[in-house]
């Protein structure tokens, strides 16, 4: 390349930069889509859809979910990671986008193709079982189980943490159970109610009305502690399986590439809904908790976690 070449390329290079960070100031300037790699009804579809709807009026454009399930929570990252890395499609995910990819060949993506923008939300896990089975805790689950191999329970896949605490405390129970395969979301409940199914694990918010209603029996939950939406059901640790505990957590990722002025705007209007009481109540009503975590402590989170992912997929995937 010659000197005029060379100024030419220059030039254009500060063009293109100056008229990005010109038009950074403007974003949004029309509709924000929100992929949900799930079906809707579930978790990840439920916190994406109350934040869409505040978002919407703080960022002054409409921002749209669009569930797109299947894969085991693949197609979803593989549809965004394509996507231009310009703030108008992003992936609202879990711990998914972590774990998938060191567990299955050709997930059609990388964790590299993403920024993380916020986690807006963490919720514990319930491991629920039918009302009809009579059993009221953990331990009666096991002894039933131990007595009963081969017995169903909802597999919607090894990427999330309800799958984390569900196969660990699988192997460490020593439990012998047959795997049936869901997208995700609330579509095994029915089974469950009906007893084709004799396990699940969902996020809290799930499951509540179920327990509520007198359909499942909640007999653990996954957290540390007790859950304030269950505080009459004991932790996994409590019953002797610490290393089984996983807590559910919720993010919004953008593309590659994405520039950091733009994932500060979005990172704002998550802030701002997450501080609206309006908007803590609904998610409370849920079964989670409201956070938010900006881009870098995120950052930080997301690699403790990885070695907790590391772990699990030592101990389980080769069983899966």
């Amino acid at each position: 390349m010659n000197r005029r070449q060379a100024a030419v390329a220059l030039c254009a290079a500060l063009f293109t930069t100056g008229a990005a960070a010109q038009a950074e100031p403007n974003y949004p300037k029309k509709a924000i889509t929100i992929v949900v790699p799930y079906a809707p009804g579930g978790a990840v579809d439920i916190v994406a859809r109350i934040y869409a709807e505040h978002m919407t009026k703080s960022l002054g454009q409409p921002v749209i979910v669009l569930n797109r399930p299947g894969a085991n929570a693949n197609i979803g990252p593989q549809v965004v990671s394509k996507a231009a890395p310009d703030g108008y499609t992003l992936l609202a995910s879990s711990s998914a986008l972590q774990v998938n990819p060191l567990i299955e060949k050709d997930v059609g993506f990388r964790p590299s193709d993403f920024v993380p923008i916020v986690q807006w939300a963490r919720a514990a896990s319930a491991f629920v079982i039918p009302r009809t089975l009579g059993i009221n805790d953990l331990d009666g689950f096991i002894r039933y189980a131990r007595a009963n191999p081969g017995k169903p329970y909802t597999f919607s896949g090894a990427g999330s943490t309800q799958a984390i605490a569900r196969d660990t405390l699988l192997h460490s129970a020593k439990l012998d159970m047959l795997p049936v395969p869901y997208k995700g979301g609330t579509s095994w409940m029915t089974d469950l109610v009906a007893g084709q199914l004799v396990l699940g694990v969902a996020p809290i918010g799930v499951i509540t009305g179920a327990v509520r209603d007198g359909q499942l029996t909640a007999i653990a939950v996954s957290s540390s502690e007790r859950s304030q939406f269950l505080p009459d059901v004991k932790t996994l640790a409590e019953y002797g399986y610490p290393e089984a505990g996983s807590v559910s957590w919720y993010d919004l990722h953008a593309p590659a590439g994405t520039s950091p002025v733009v994932s500060a705007k979005i990172s704002e209007a998550v802030r701002l809904a997450a501080a609206d009481p309006a908007v803590i109540n609904r998610i409370h009503a849920g079964g989670a908790e409201p956070t938010w975590m900006d881009s870098k402590p995120f950052e930080a989170f997301l690699r403790e976690e990885l070695k907790l992912t590391e772990r699990y997929v030592r101990l389980i995937a080769p069983k899966n």
